[in-house]
């Protein structure tokens, strides 16, 4: 099946990491390294990163289906609030979003801004700070069709990642004792004591 040139992302978020540990998507399936990568349409520079998504997956499903591509055709990307439902994830209202992932074969690389590779700990095996979900990445990505018993899809394949800067991180909104705790009576605590 035809696999594009790369394509570069820059100043994207990264969504739903998994970087360095992979995990099967079903049963009896290969384990695989995944991550989003979410890009602000109504910014000049991601507009052109979309264009060209848009651009190369058309032609490499014309490669794969000359005389007509089939209305199944499942693409990886597209734009959160189009979905059937909608992807209303931290950060997903409206983005547009590169669902990616990487074999055991060709993991992801990370790096920093400085280029130094990111790498679990050699003595606990924890993961890096950086990326996470939610921070400014750098990212390679190649697009290619897969055509099998599954279905008919264009799938993204992950490359490598450089963290950019910190962003809010999603999922991880502080809590708020105003809207989780209720102010107790001094009568309150004493009756609980007393019981």
């Amino acid at each position: 099946m035809p696999t594009s040139d790369v394509i570069k992302l820059k100043r994207v978020r990264m969504s739903f990491p998994r970087l360095y540990k992979p995990r099967a998507f079903r049963e009896g399936q290969e384990p695989r390294f995944e991550g989003t990568f979410l890009l602000d349409p109504s910014d000049k520079m991601h507009a052109k990163h979309i264009e060209e998504i848009e651009e190369i997956g058309a032609e490499i499903a014309a490669e794969v289906w000359p005389k007509k591509v089939p209305a199944t055709l499942v693409e990886c990307y597209g734009l959160a609030d189009d979905q059937h439902p909608p992807l209303e994830y931290d950060g997903y209202p409206g983005m547009y979003f590169v669902r990616t992932s990487a074999n055991l074969k060709n993991p992801p690389r990370m790096f920093d801004q400085g280029r130094n590779e990111l790498l679990l700990d050699p003595q606990t095996g924890a993961e890096p700070r950086i990326p996470y979900a939610g921070c400014y990445v750098n990212a390679t990505i190649t697009l290619w069709v897969m055509k099998n018993e599954f279905g008919n899809r264009i799938n993204a394949n992950m490359r490598l990642v450089q963290f950019v800067a910190d962003g809010e991180a999603f999922g991880a909104k502080a809590a708020d004792p105003e809207e989780e705790l209720d102010i107790l009576d001094d009568d309150e605590g004493d009756s609980f004591l007393d019981d």
